[in-house]
């Protein structure tokens, strides 16, 4: 059985029973198509999108339908949200660690993604261009640059330099809308917390696709809201 297979659920053997009655097949030029039950793992998550639509599309591609359900785990955390497709963006709401409200959304503009709404107490806006991921996750501001298949930044905190890094952009952009709305602000979060754990001392290697990994339940201190500001002495929030 592999590593993802291991950290699923059971209960995603029956995807029915986790649904409020399966959705239907979607029809696609005239043909009912039938959904898809597709999974996604990296390091350090392992999602499952049950009754996902067959051909979404971008983010923006104008569908509107009900997306199914992604559940899962994503840094020590269990993601549960359903999705919808509202024409020019991708909604999710749900919950994670089984009691904070989650709600995302997702849009296309001009070729790049916007991921907008919160995270538990955390206001999250994150833009992700082919070559850069700038915005913020709560009191961290975010802008990380393309450096061979990876994101990076330097961030200094009591003068002290230490590298983020995420591996597998381009796989990144491979996930589709739904799933990179939730899986994205959660890894980076999740980078933050395990950069600033150590002070940039040996963190793990994060990022999309590759072998799949886990982290410890509570990594993301979604219990209560975080004071923390990654260094800076005041939100960056990105620009036009």
């Amino acid at each position: 059985m592999s590593m993802l297979r291991r950290l699923l659920p059971l209960g995603w053997l029956s995807p029915c029973l986790l649904l409020s009655g399966c959705l239907g097949p979607v029809m696609i030029n005239g043909t009912a198509t039938p959904r898809q039950n597709l999974e996604y793992g990296g390091q350090p998550y392992a999602v499952r999108h049950l009754n996902a639509h067959p051909q979404p599309g971008g983010p923006s591609s104008g569908v509107k339908e009900q997306g199914g359900r992604i559940t899962g785990m994503i840094c020590g955390s269990d993601v549960d949200v359903t999705v919808t497709h509202a024409g020019d963006h991708v909604e999710l709401y749900g919950v994670v660690e089984n009691q904070h409200t989650t709600t995302l959304q997702i849009a296309e503009t001009q070729g790049f993604h916007t991921i907008s709404g919160a995270l538990a107490f955390r206001e999250v806006k994150l833009e992700l261009f082919g070559d850069r991921l700038r915005g913020y996750i709560g009191r961290c501001p975010v802008d990380m640059q393309q450096e061979g298949d990876a994101l990076v930044e330097t961030v200094v905190s009591g003068g002290q330099p230490m590298r983020l890094q995420l591996n597998g952009l381009g796989t990144l952009w491979k996930i589709p809308a739904a799933p990179q709305a939730i899986i994205l602000p959660m890894v980076v979060s999740c980078l933050i917390e395990k950069t600033f754990e150590n002070l940039g001392r040996n963190p793990p290697a994060l990022g999309f696709g590759g072998p799949v990994s886990a982290q410890p339940p509570n990594t993301l201190r979604f219990a209560t809201p975080s004071n923390r500001d990654c260094g800076s002495a005041s939100v960056q929030r990105p620009g036009p």
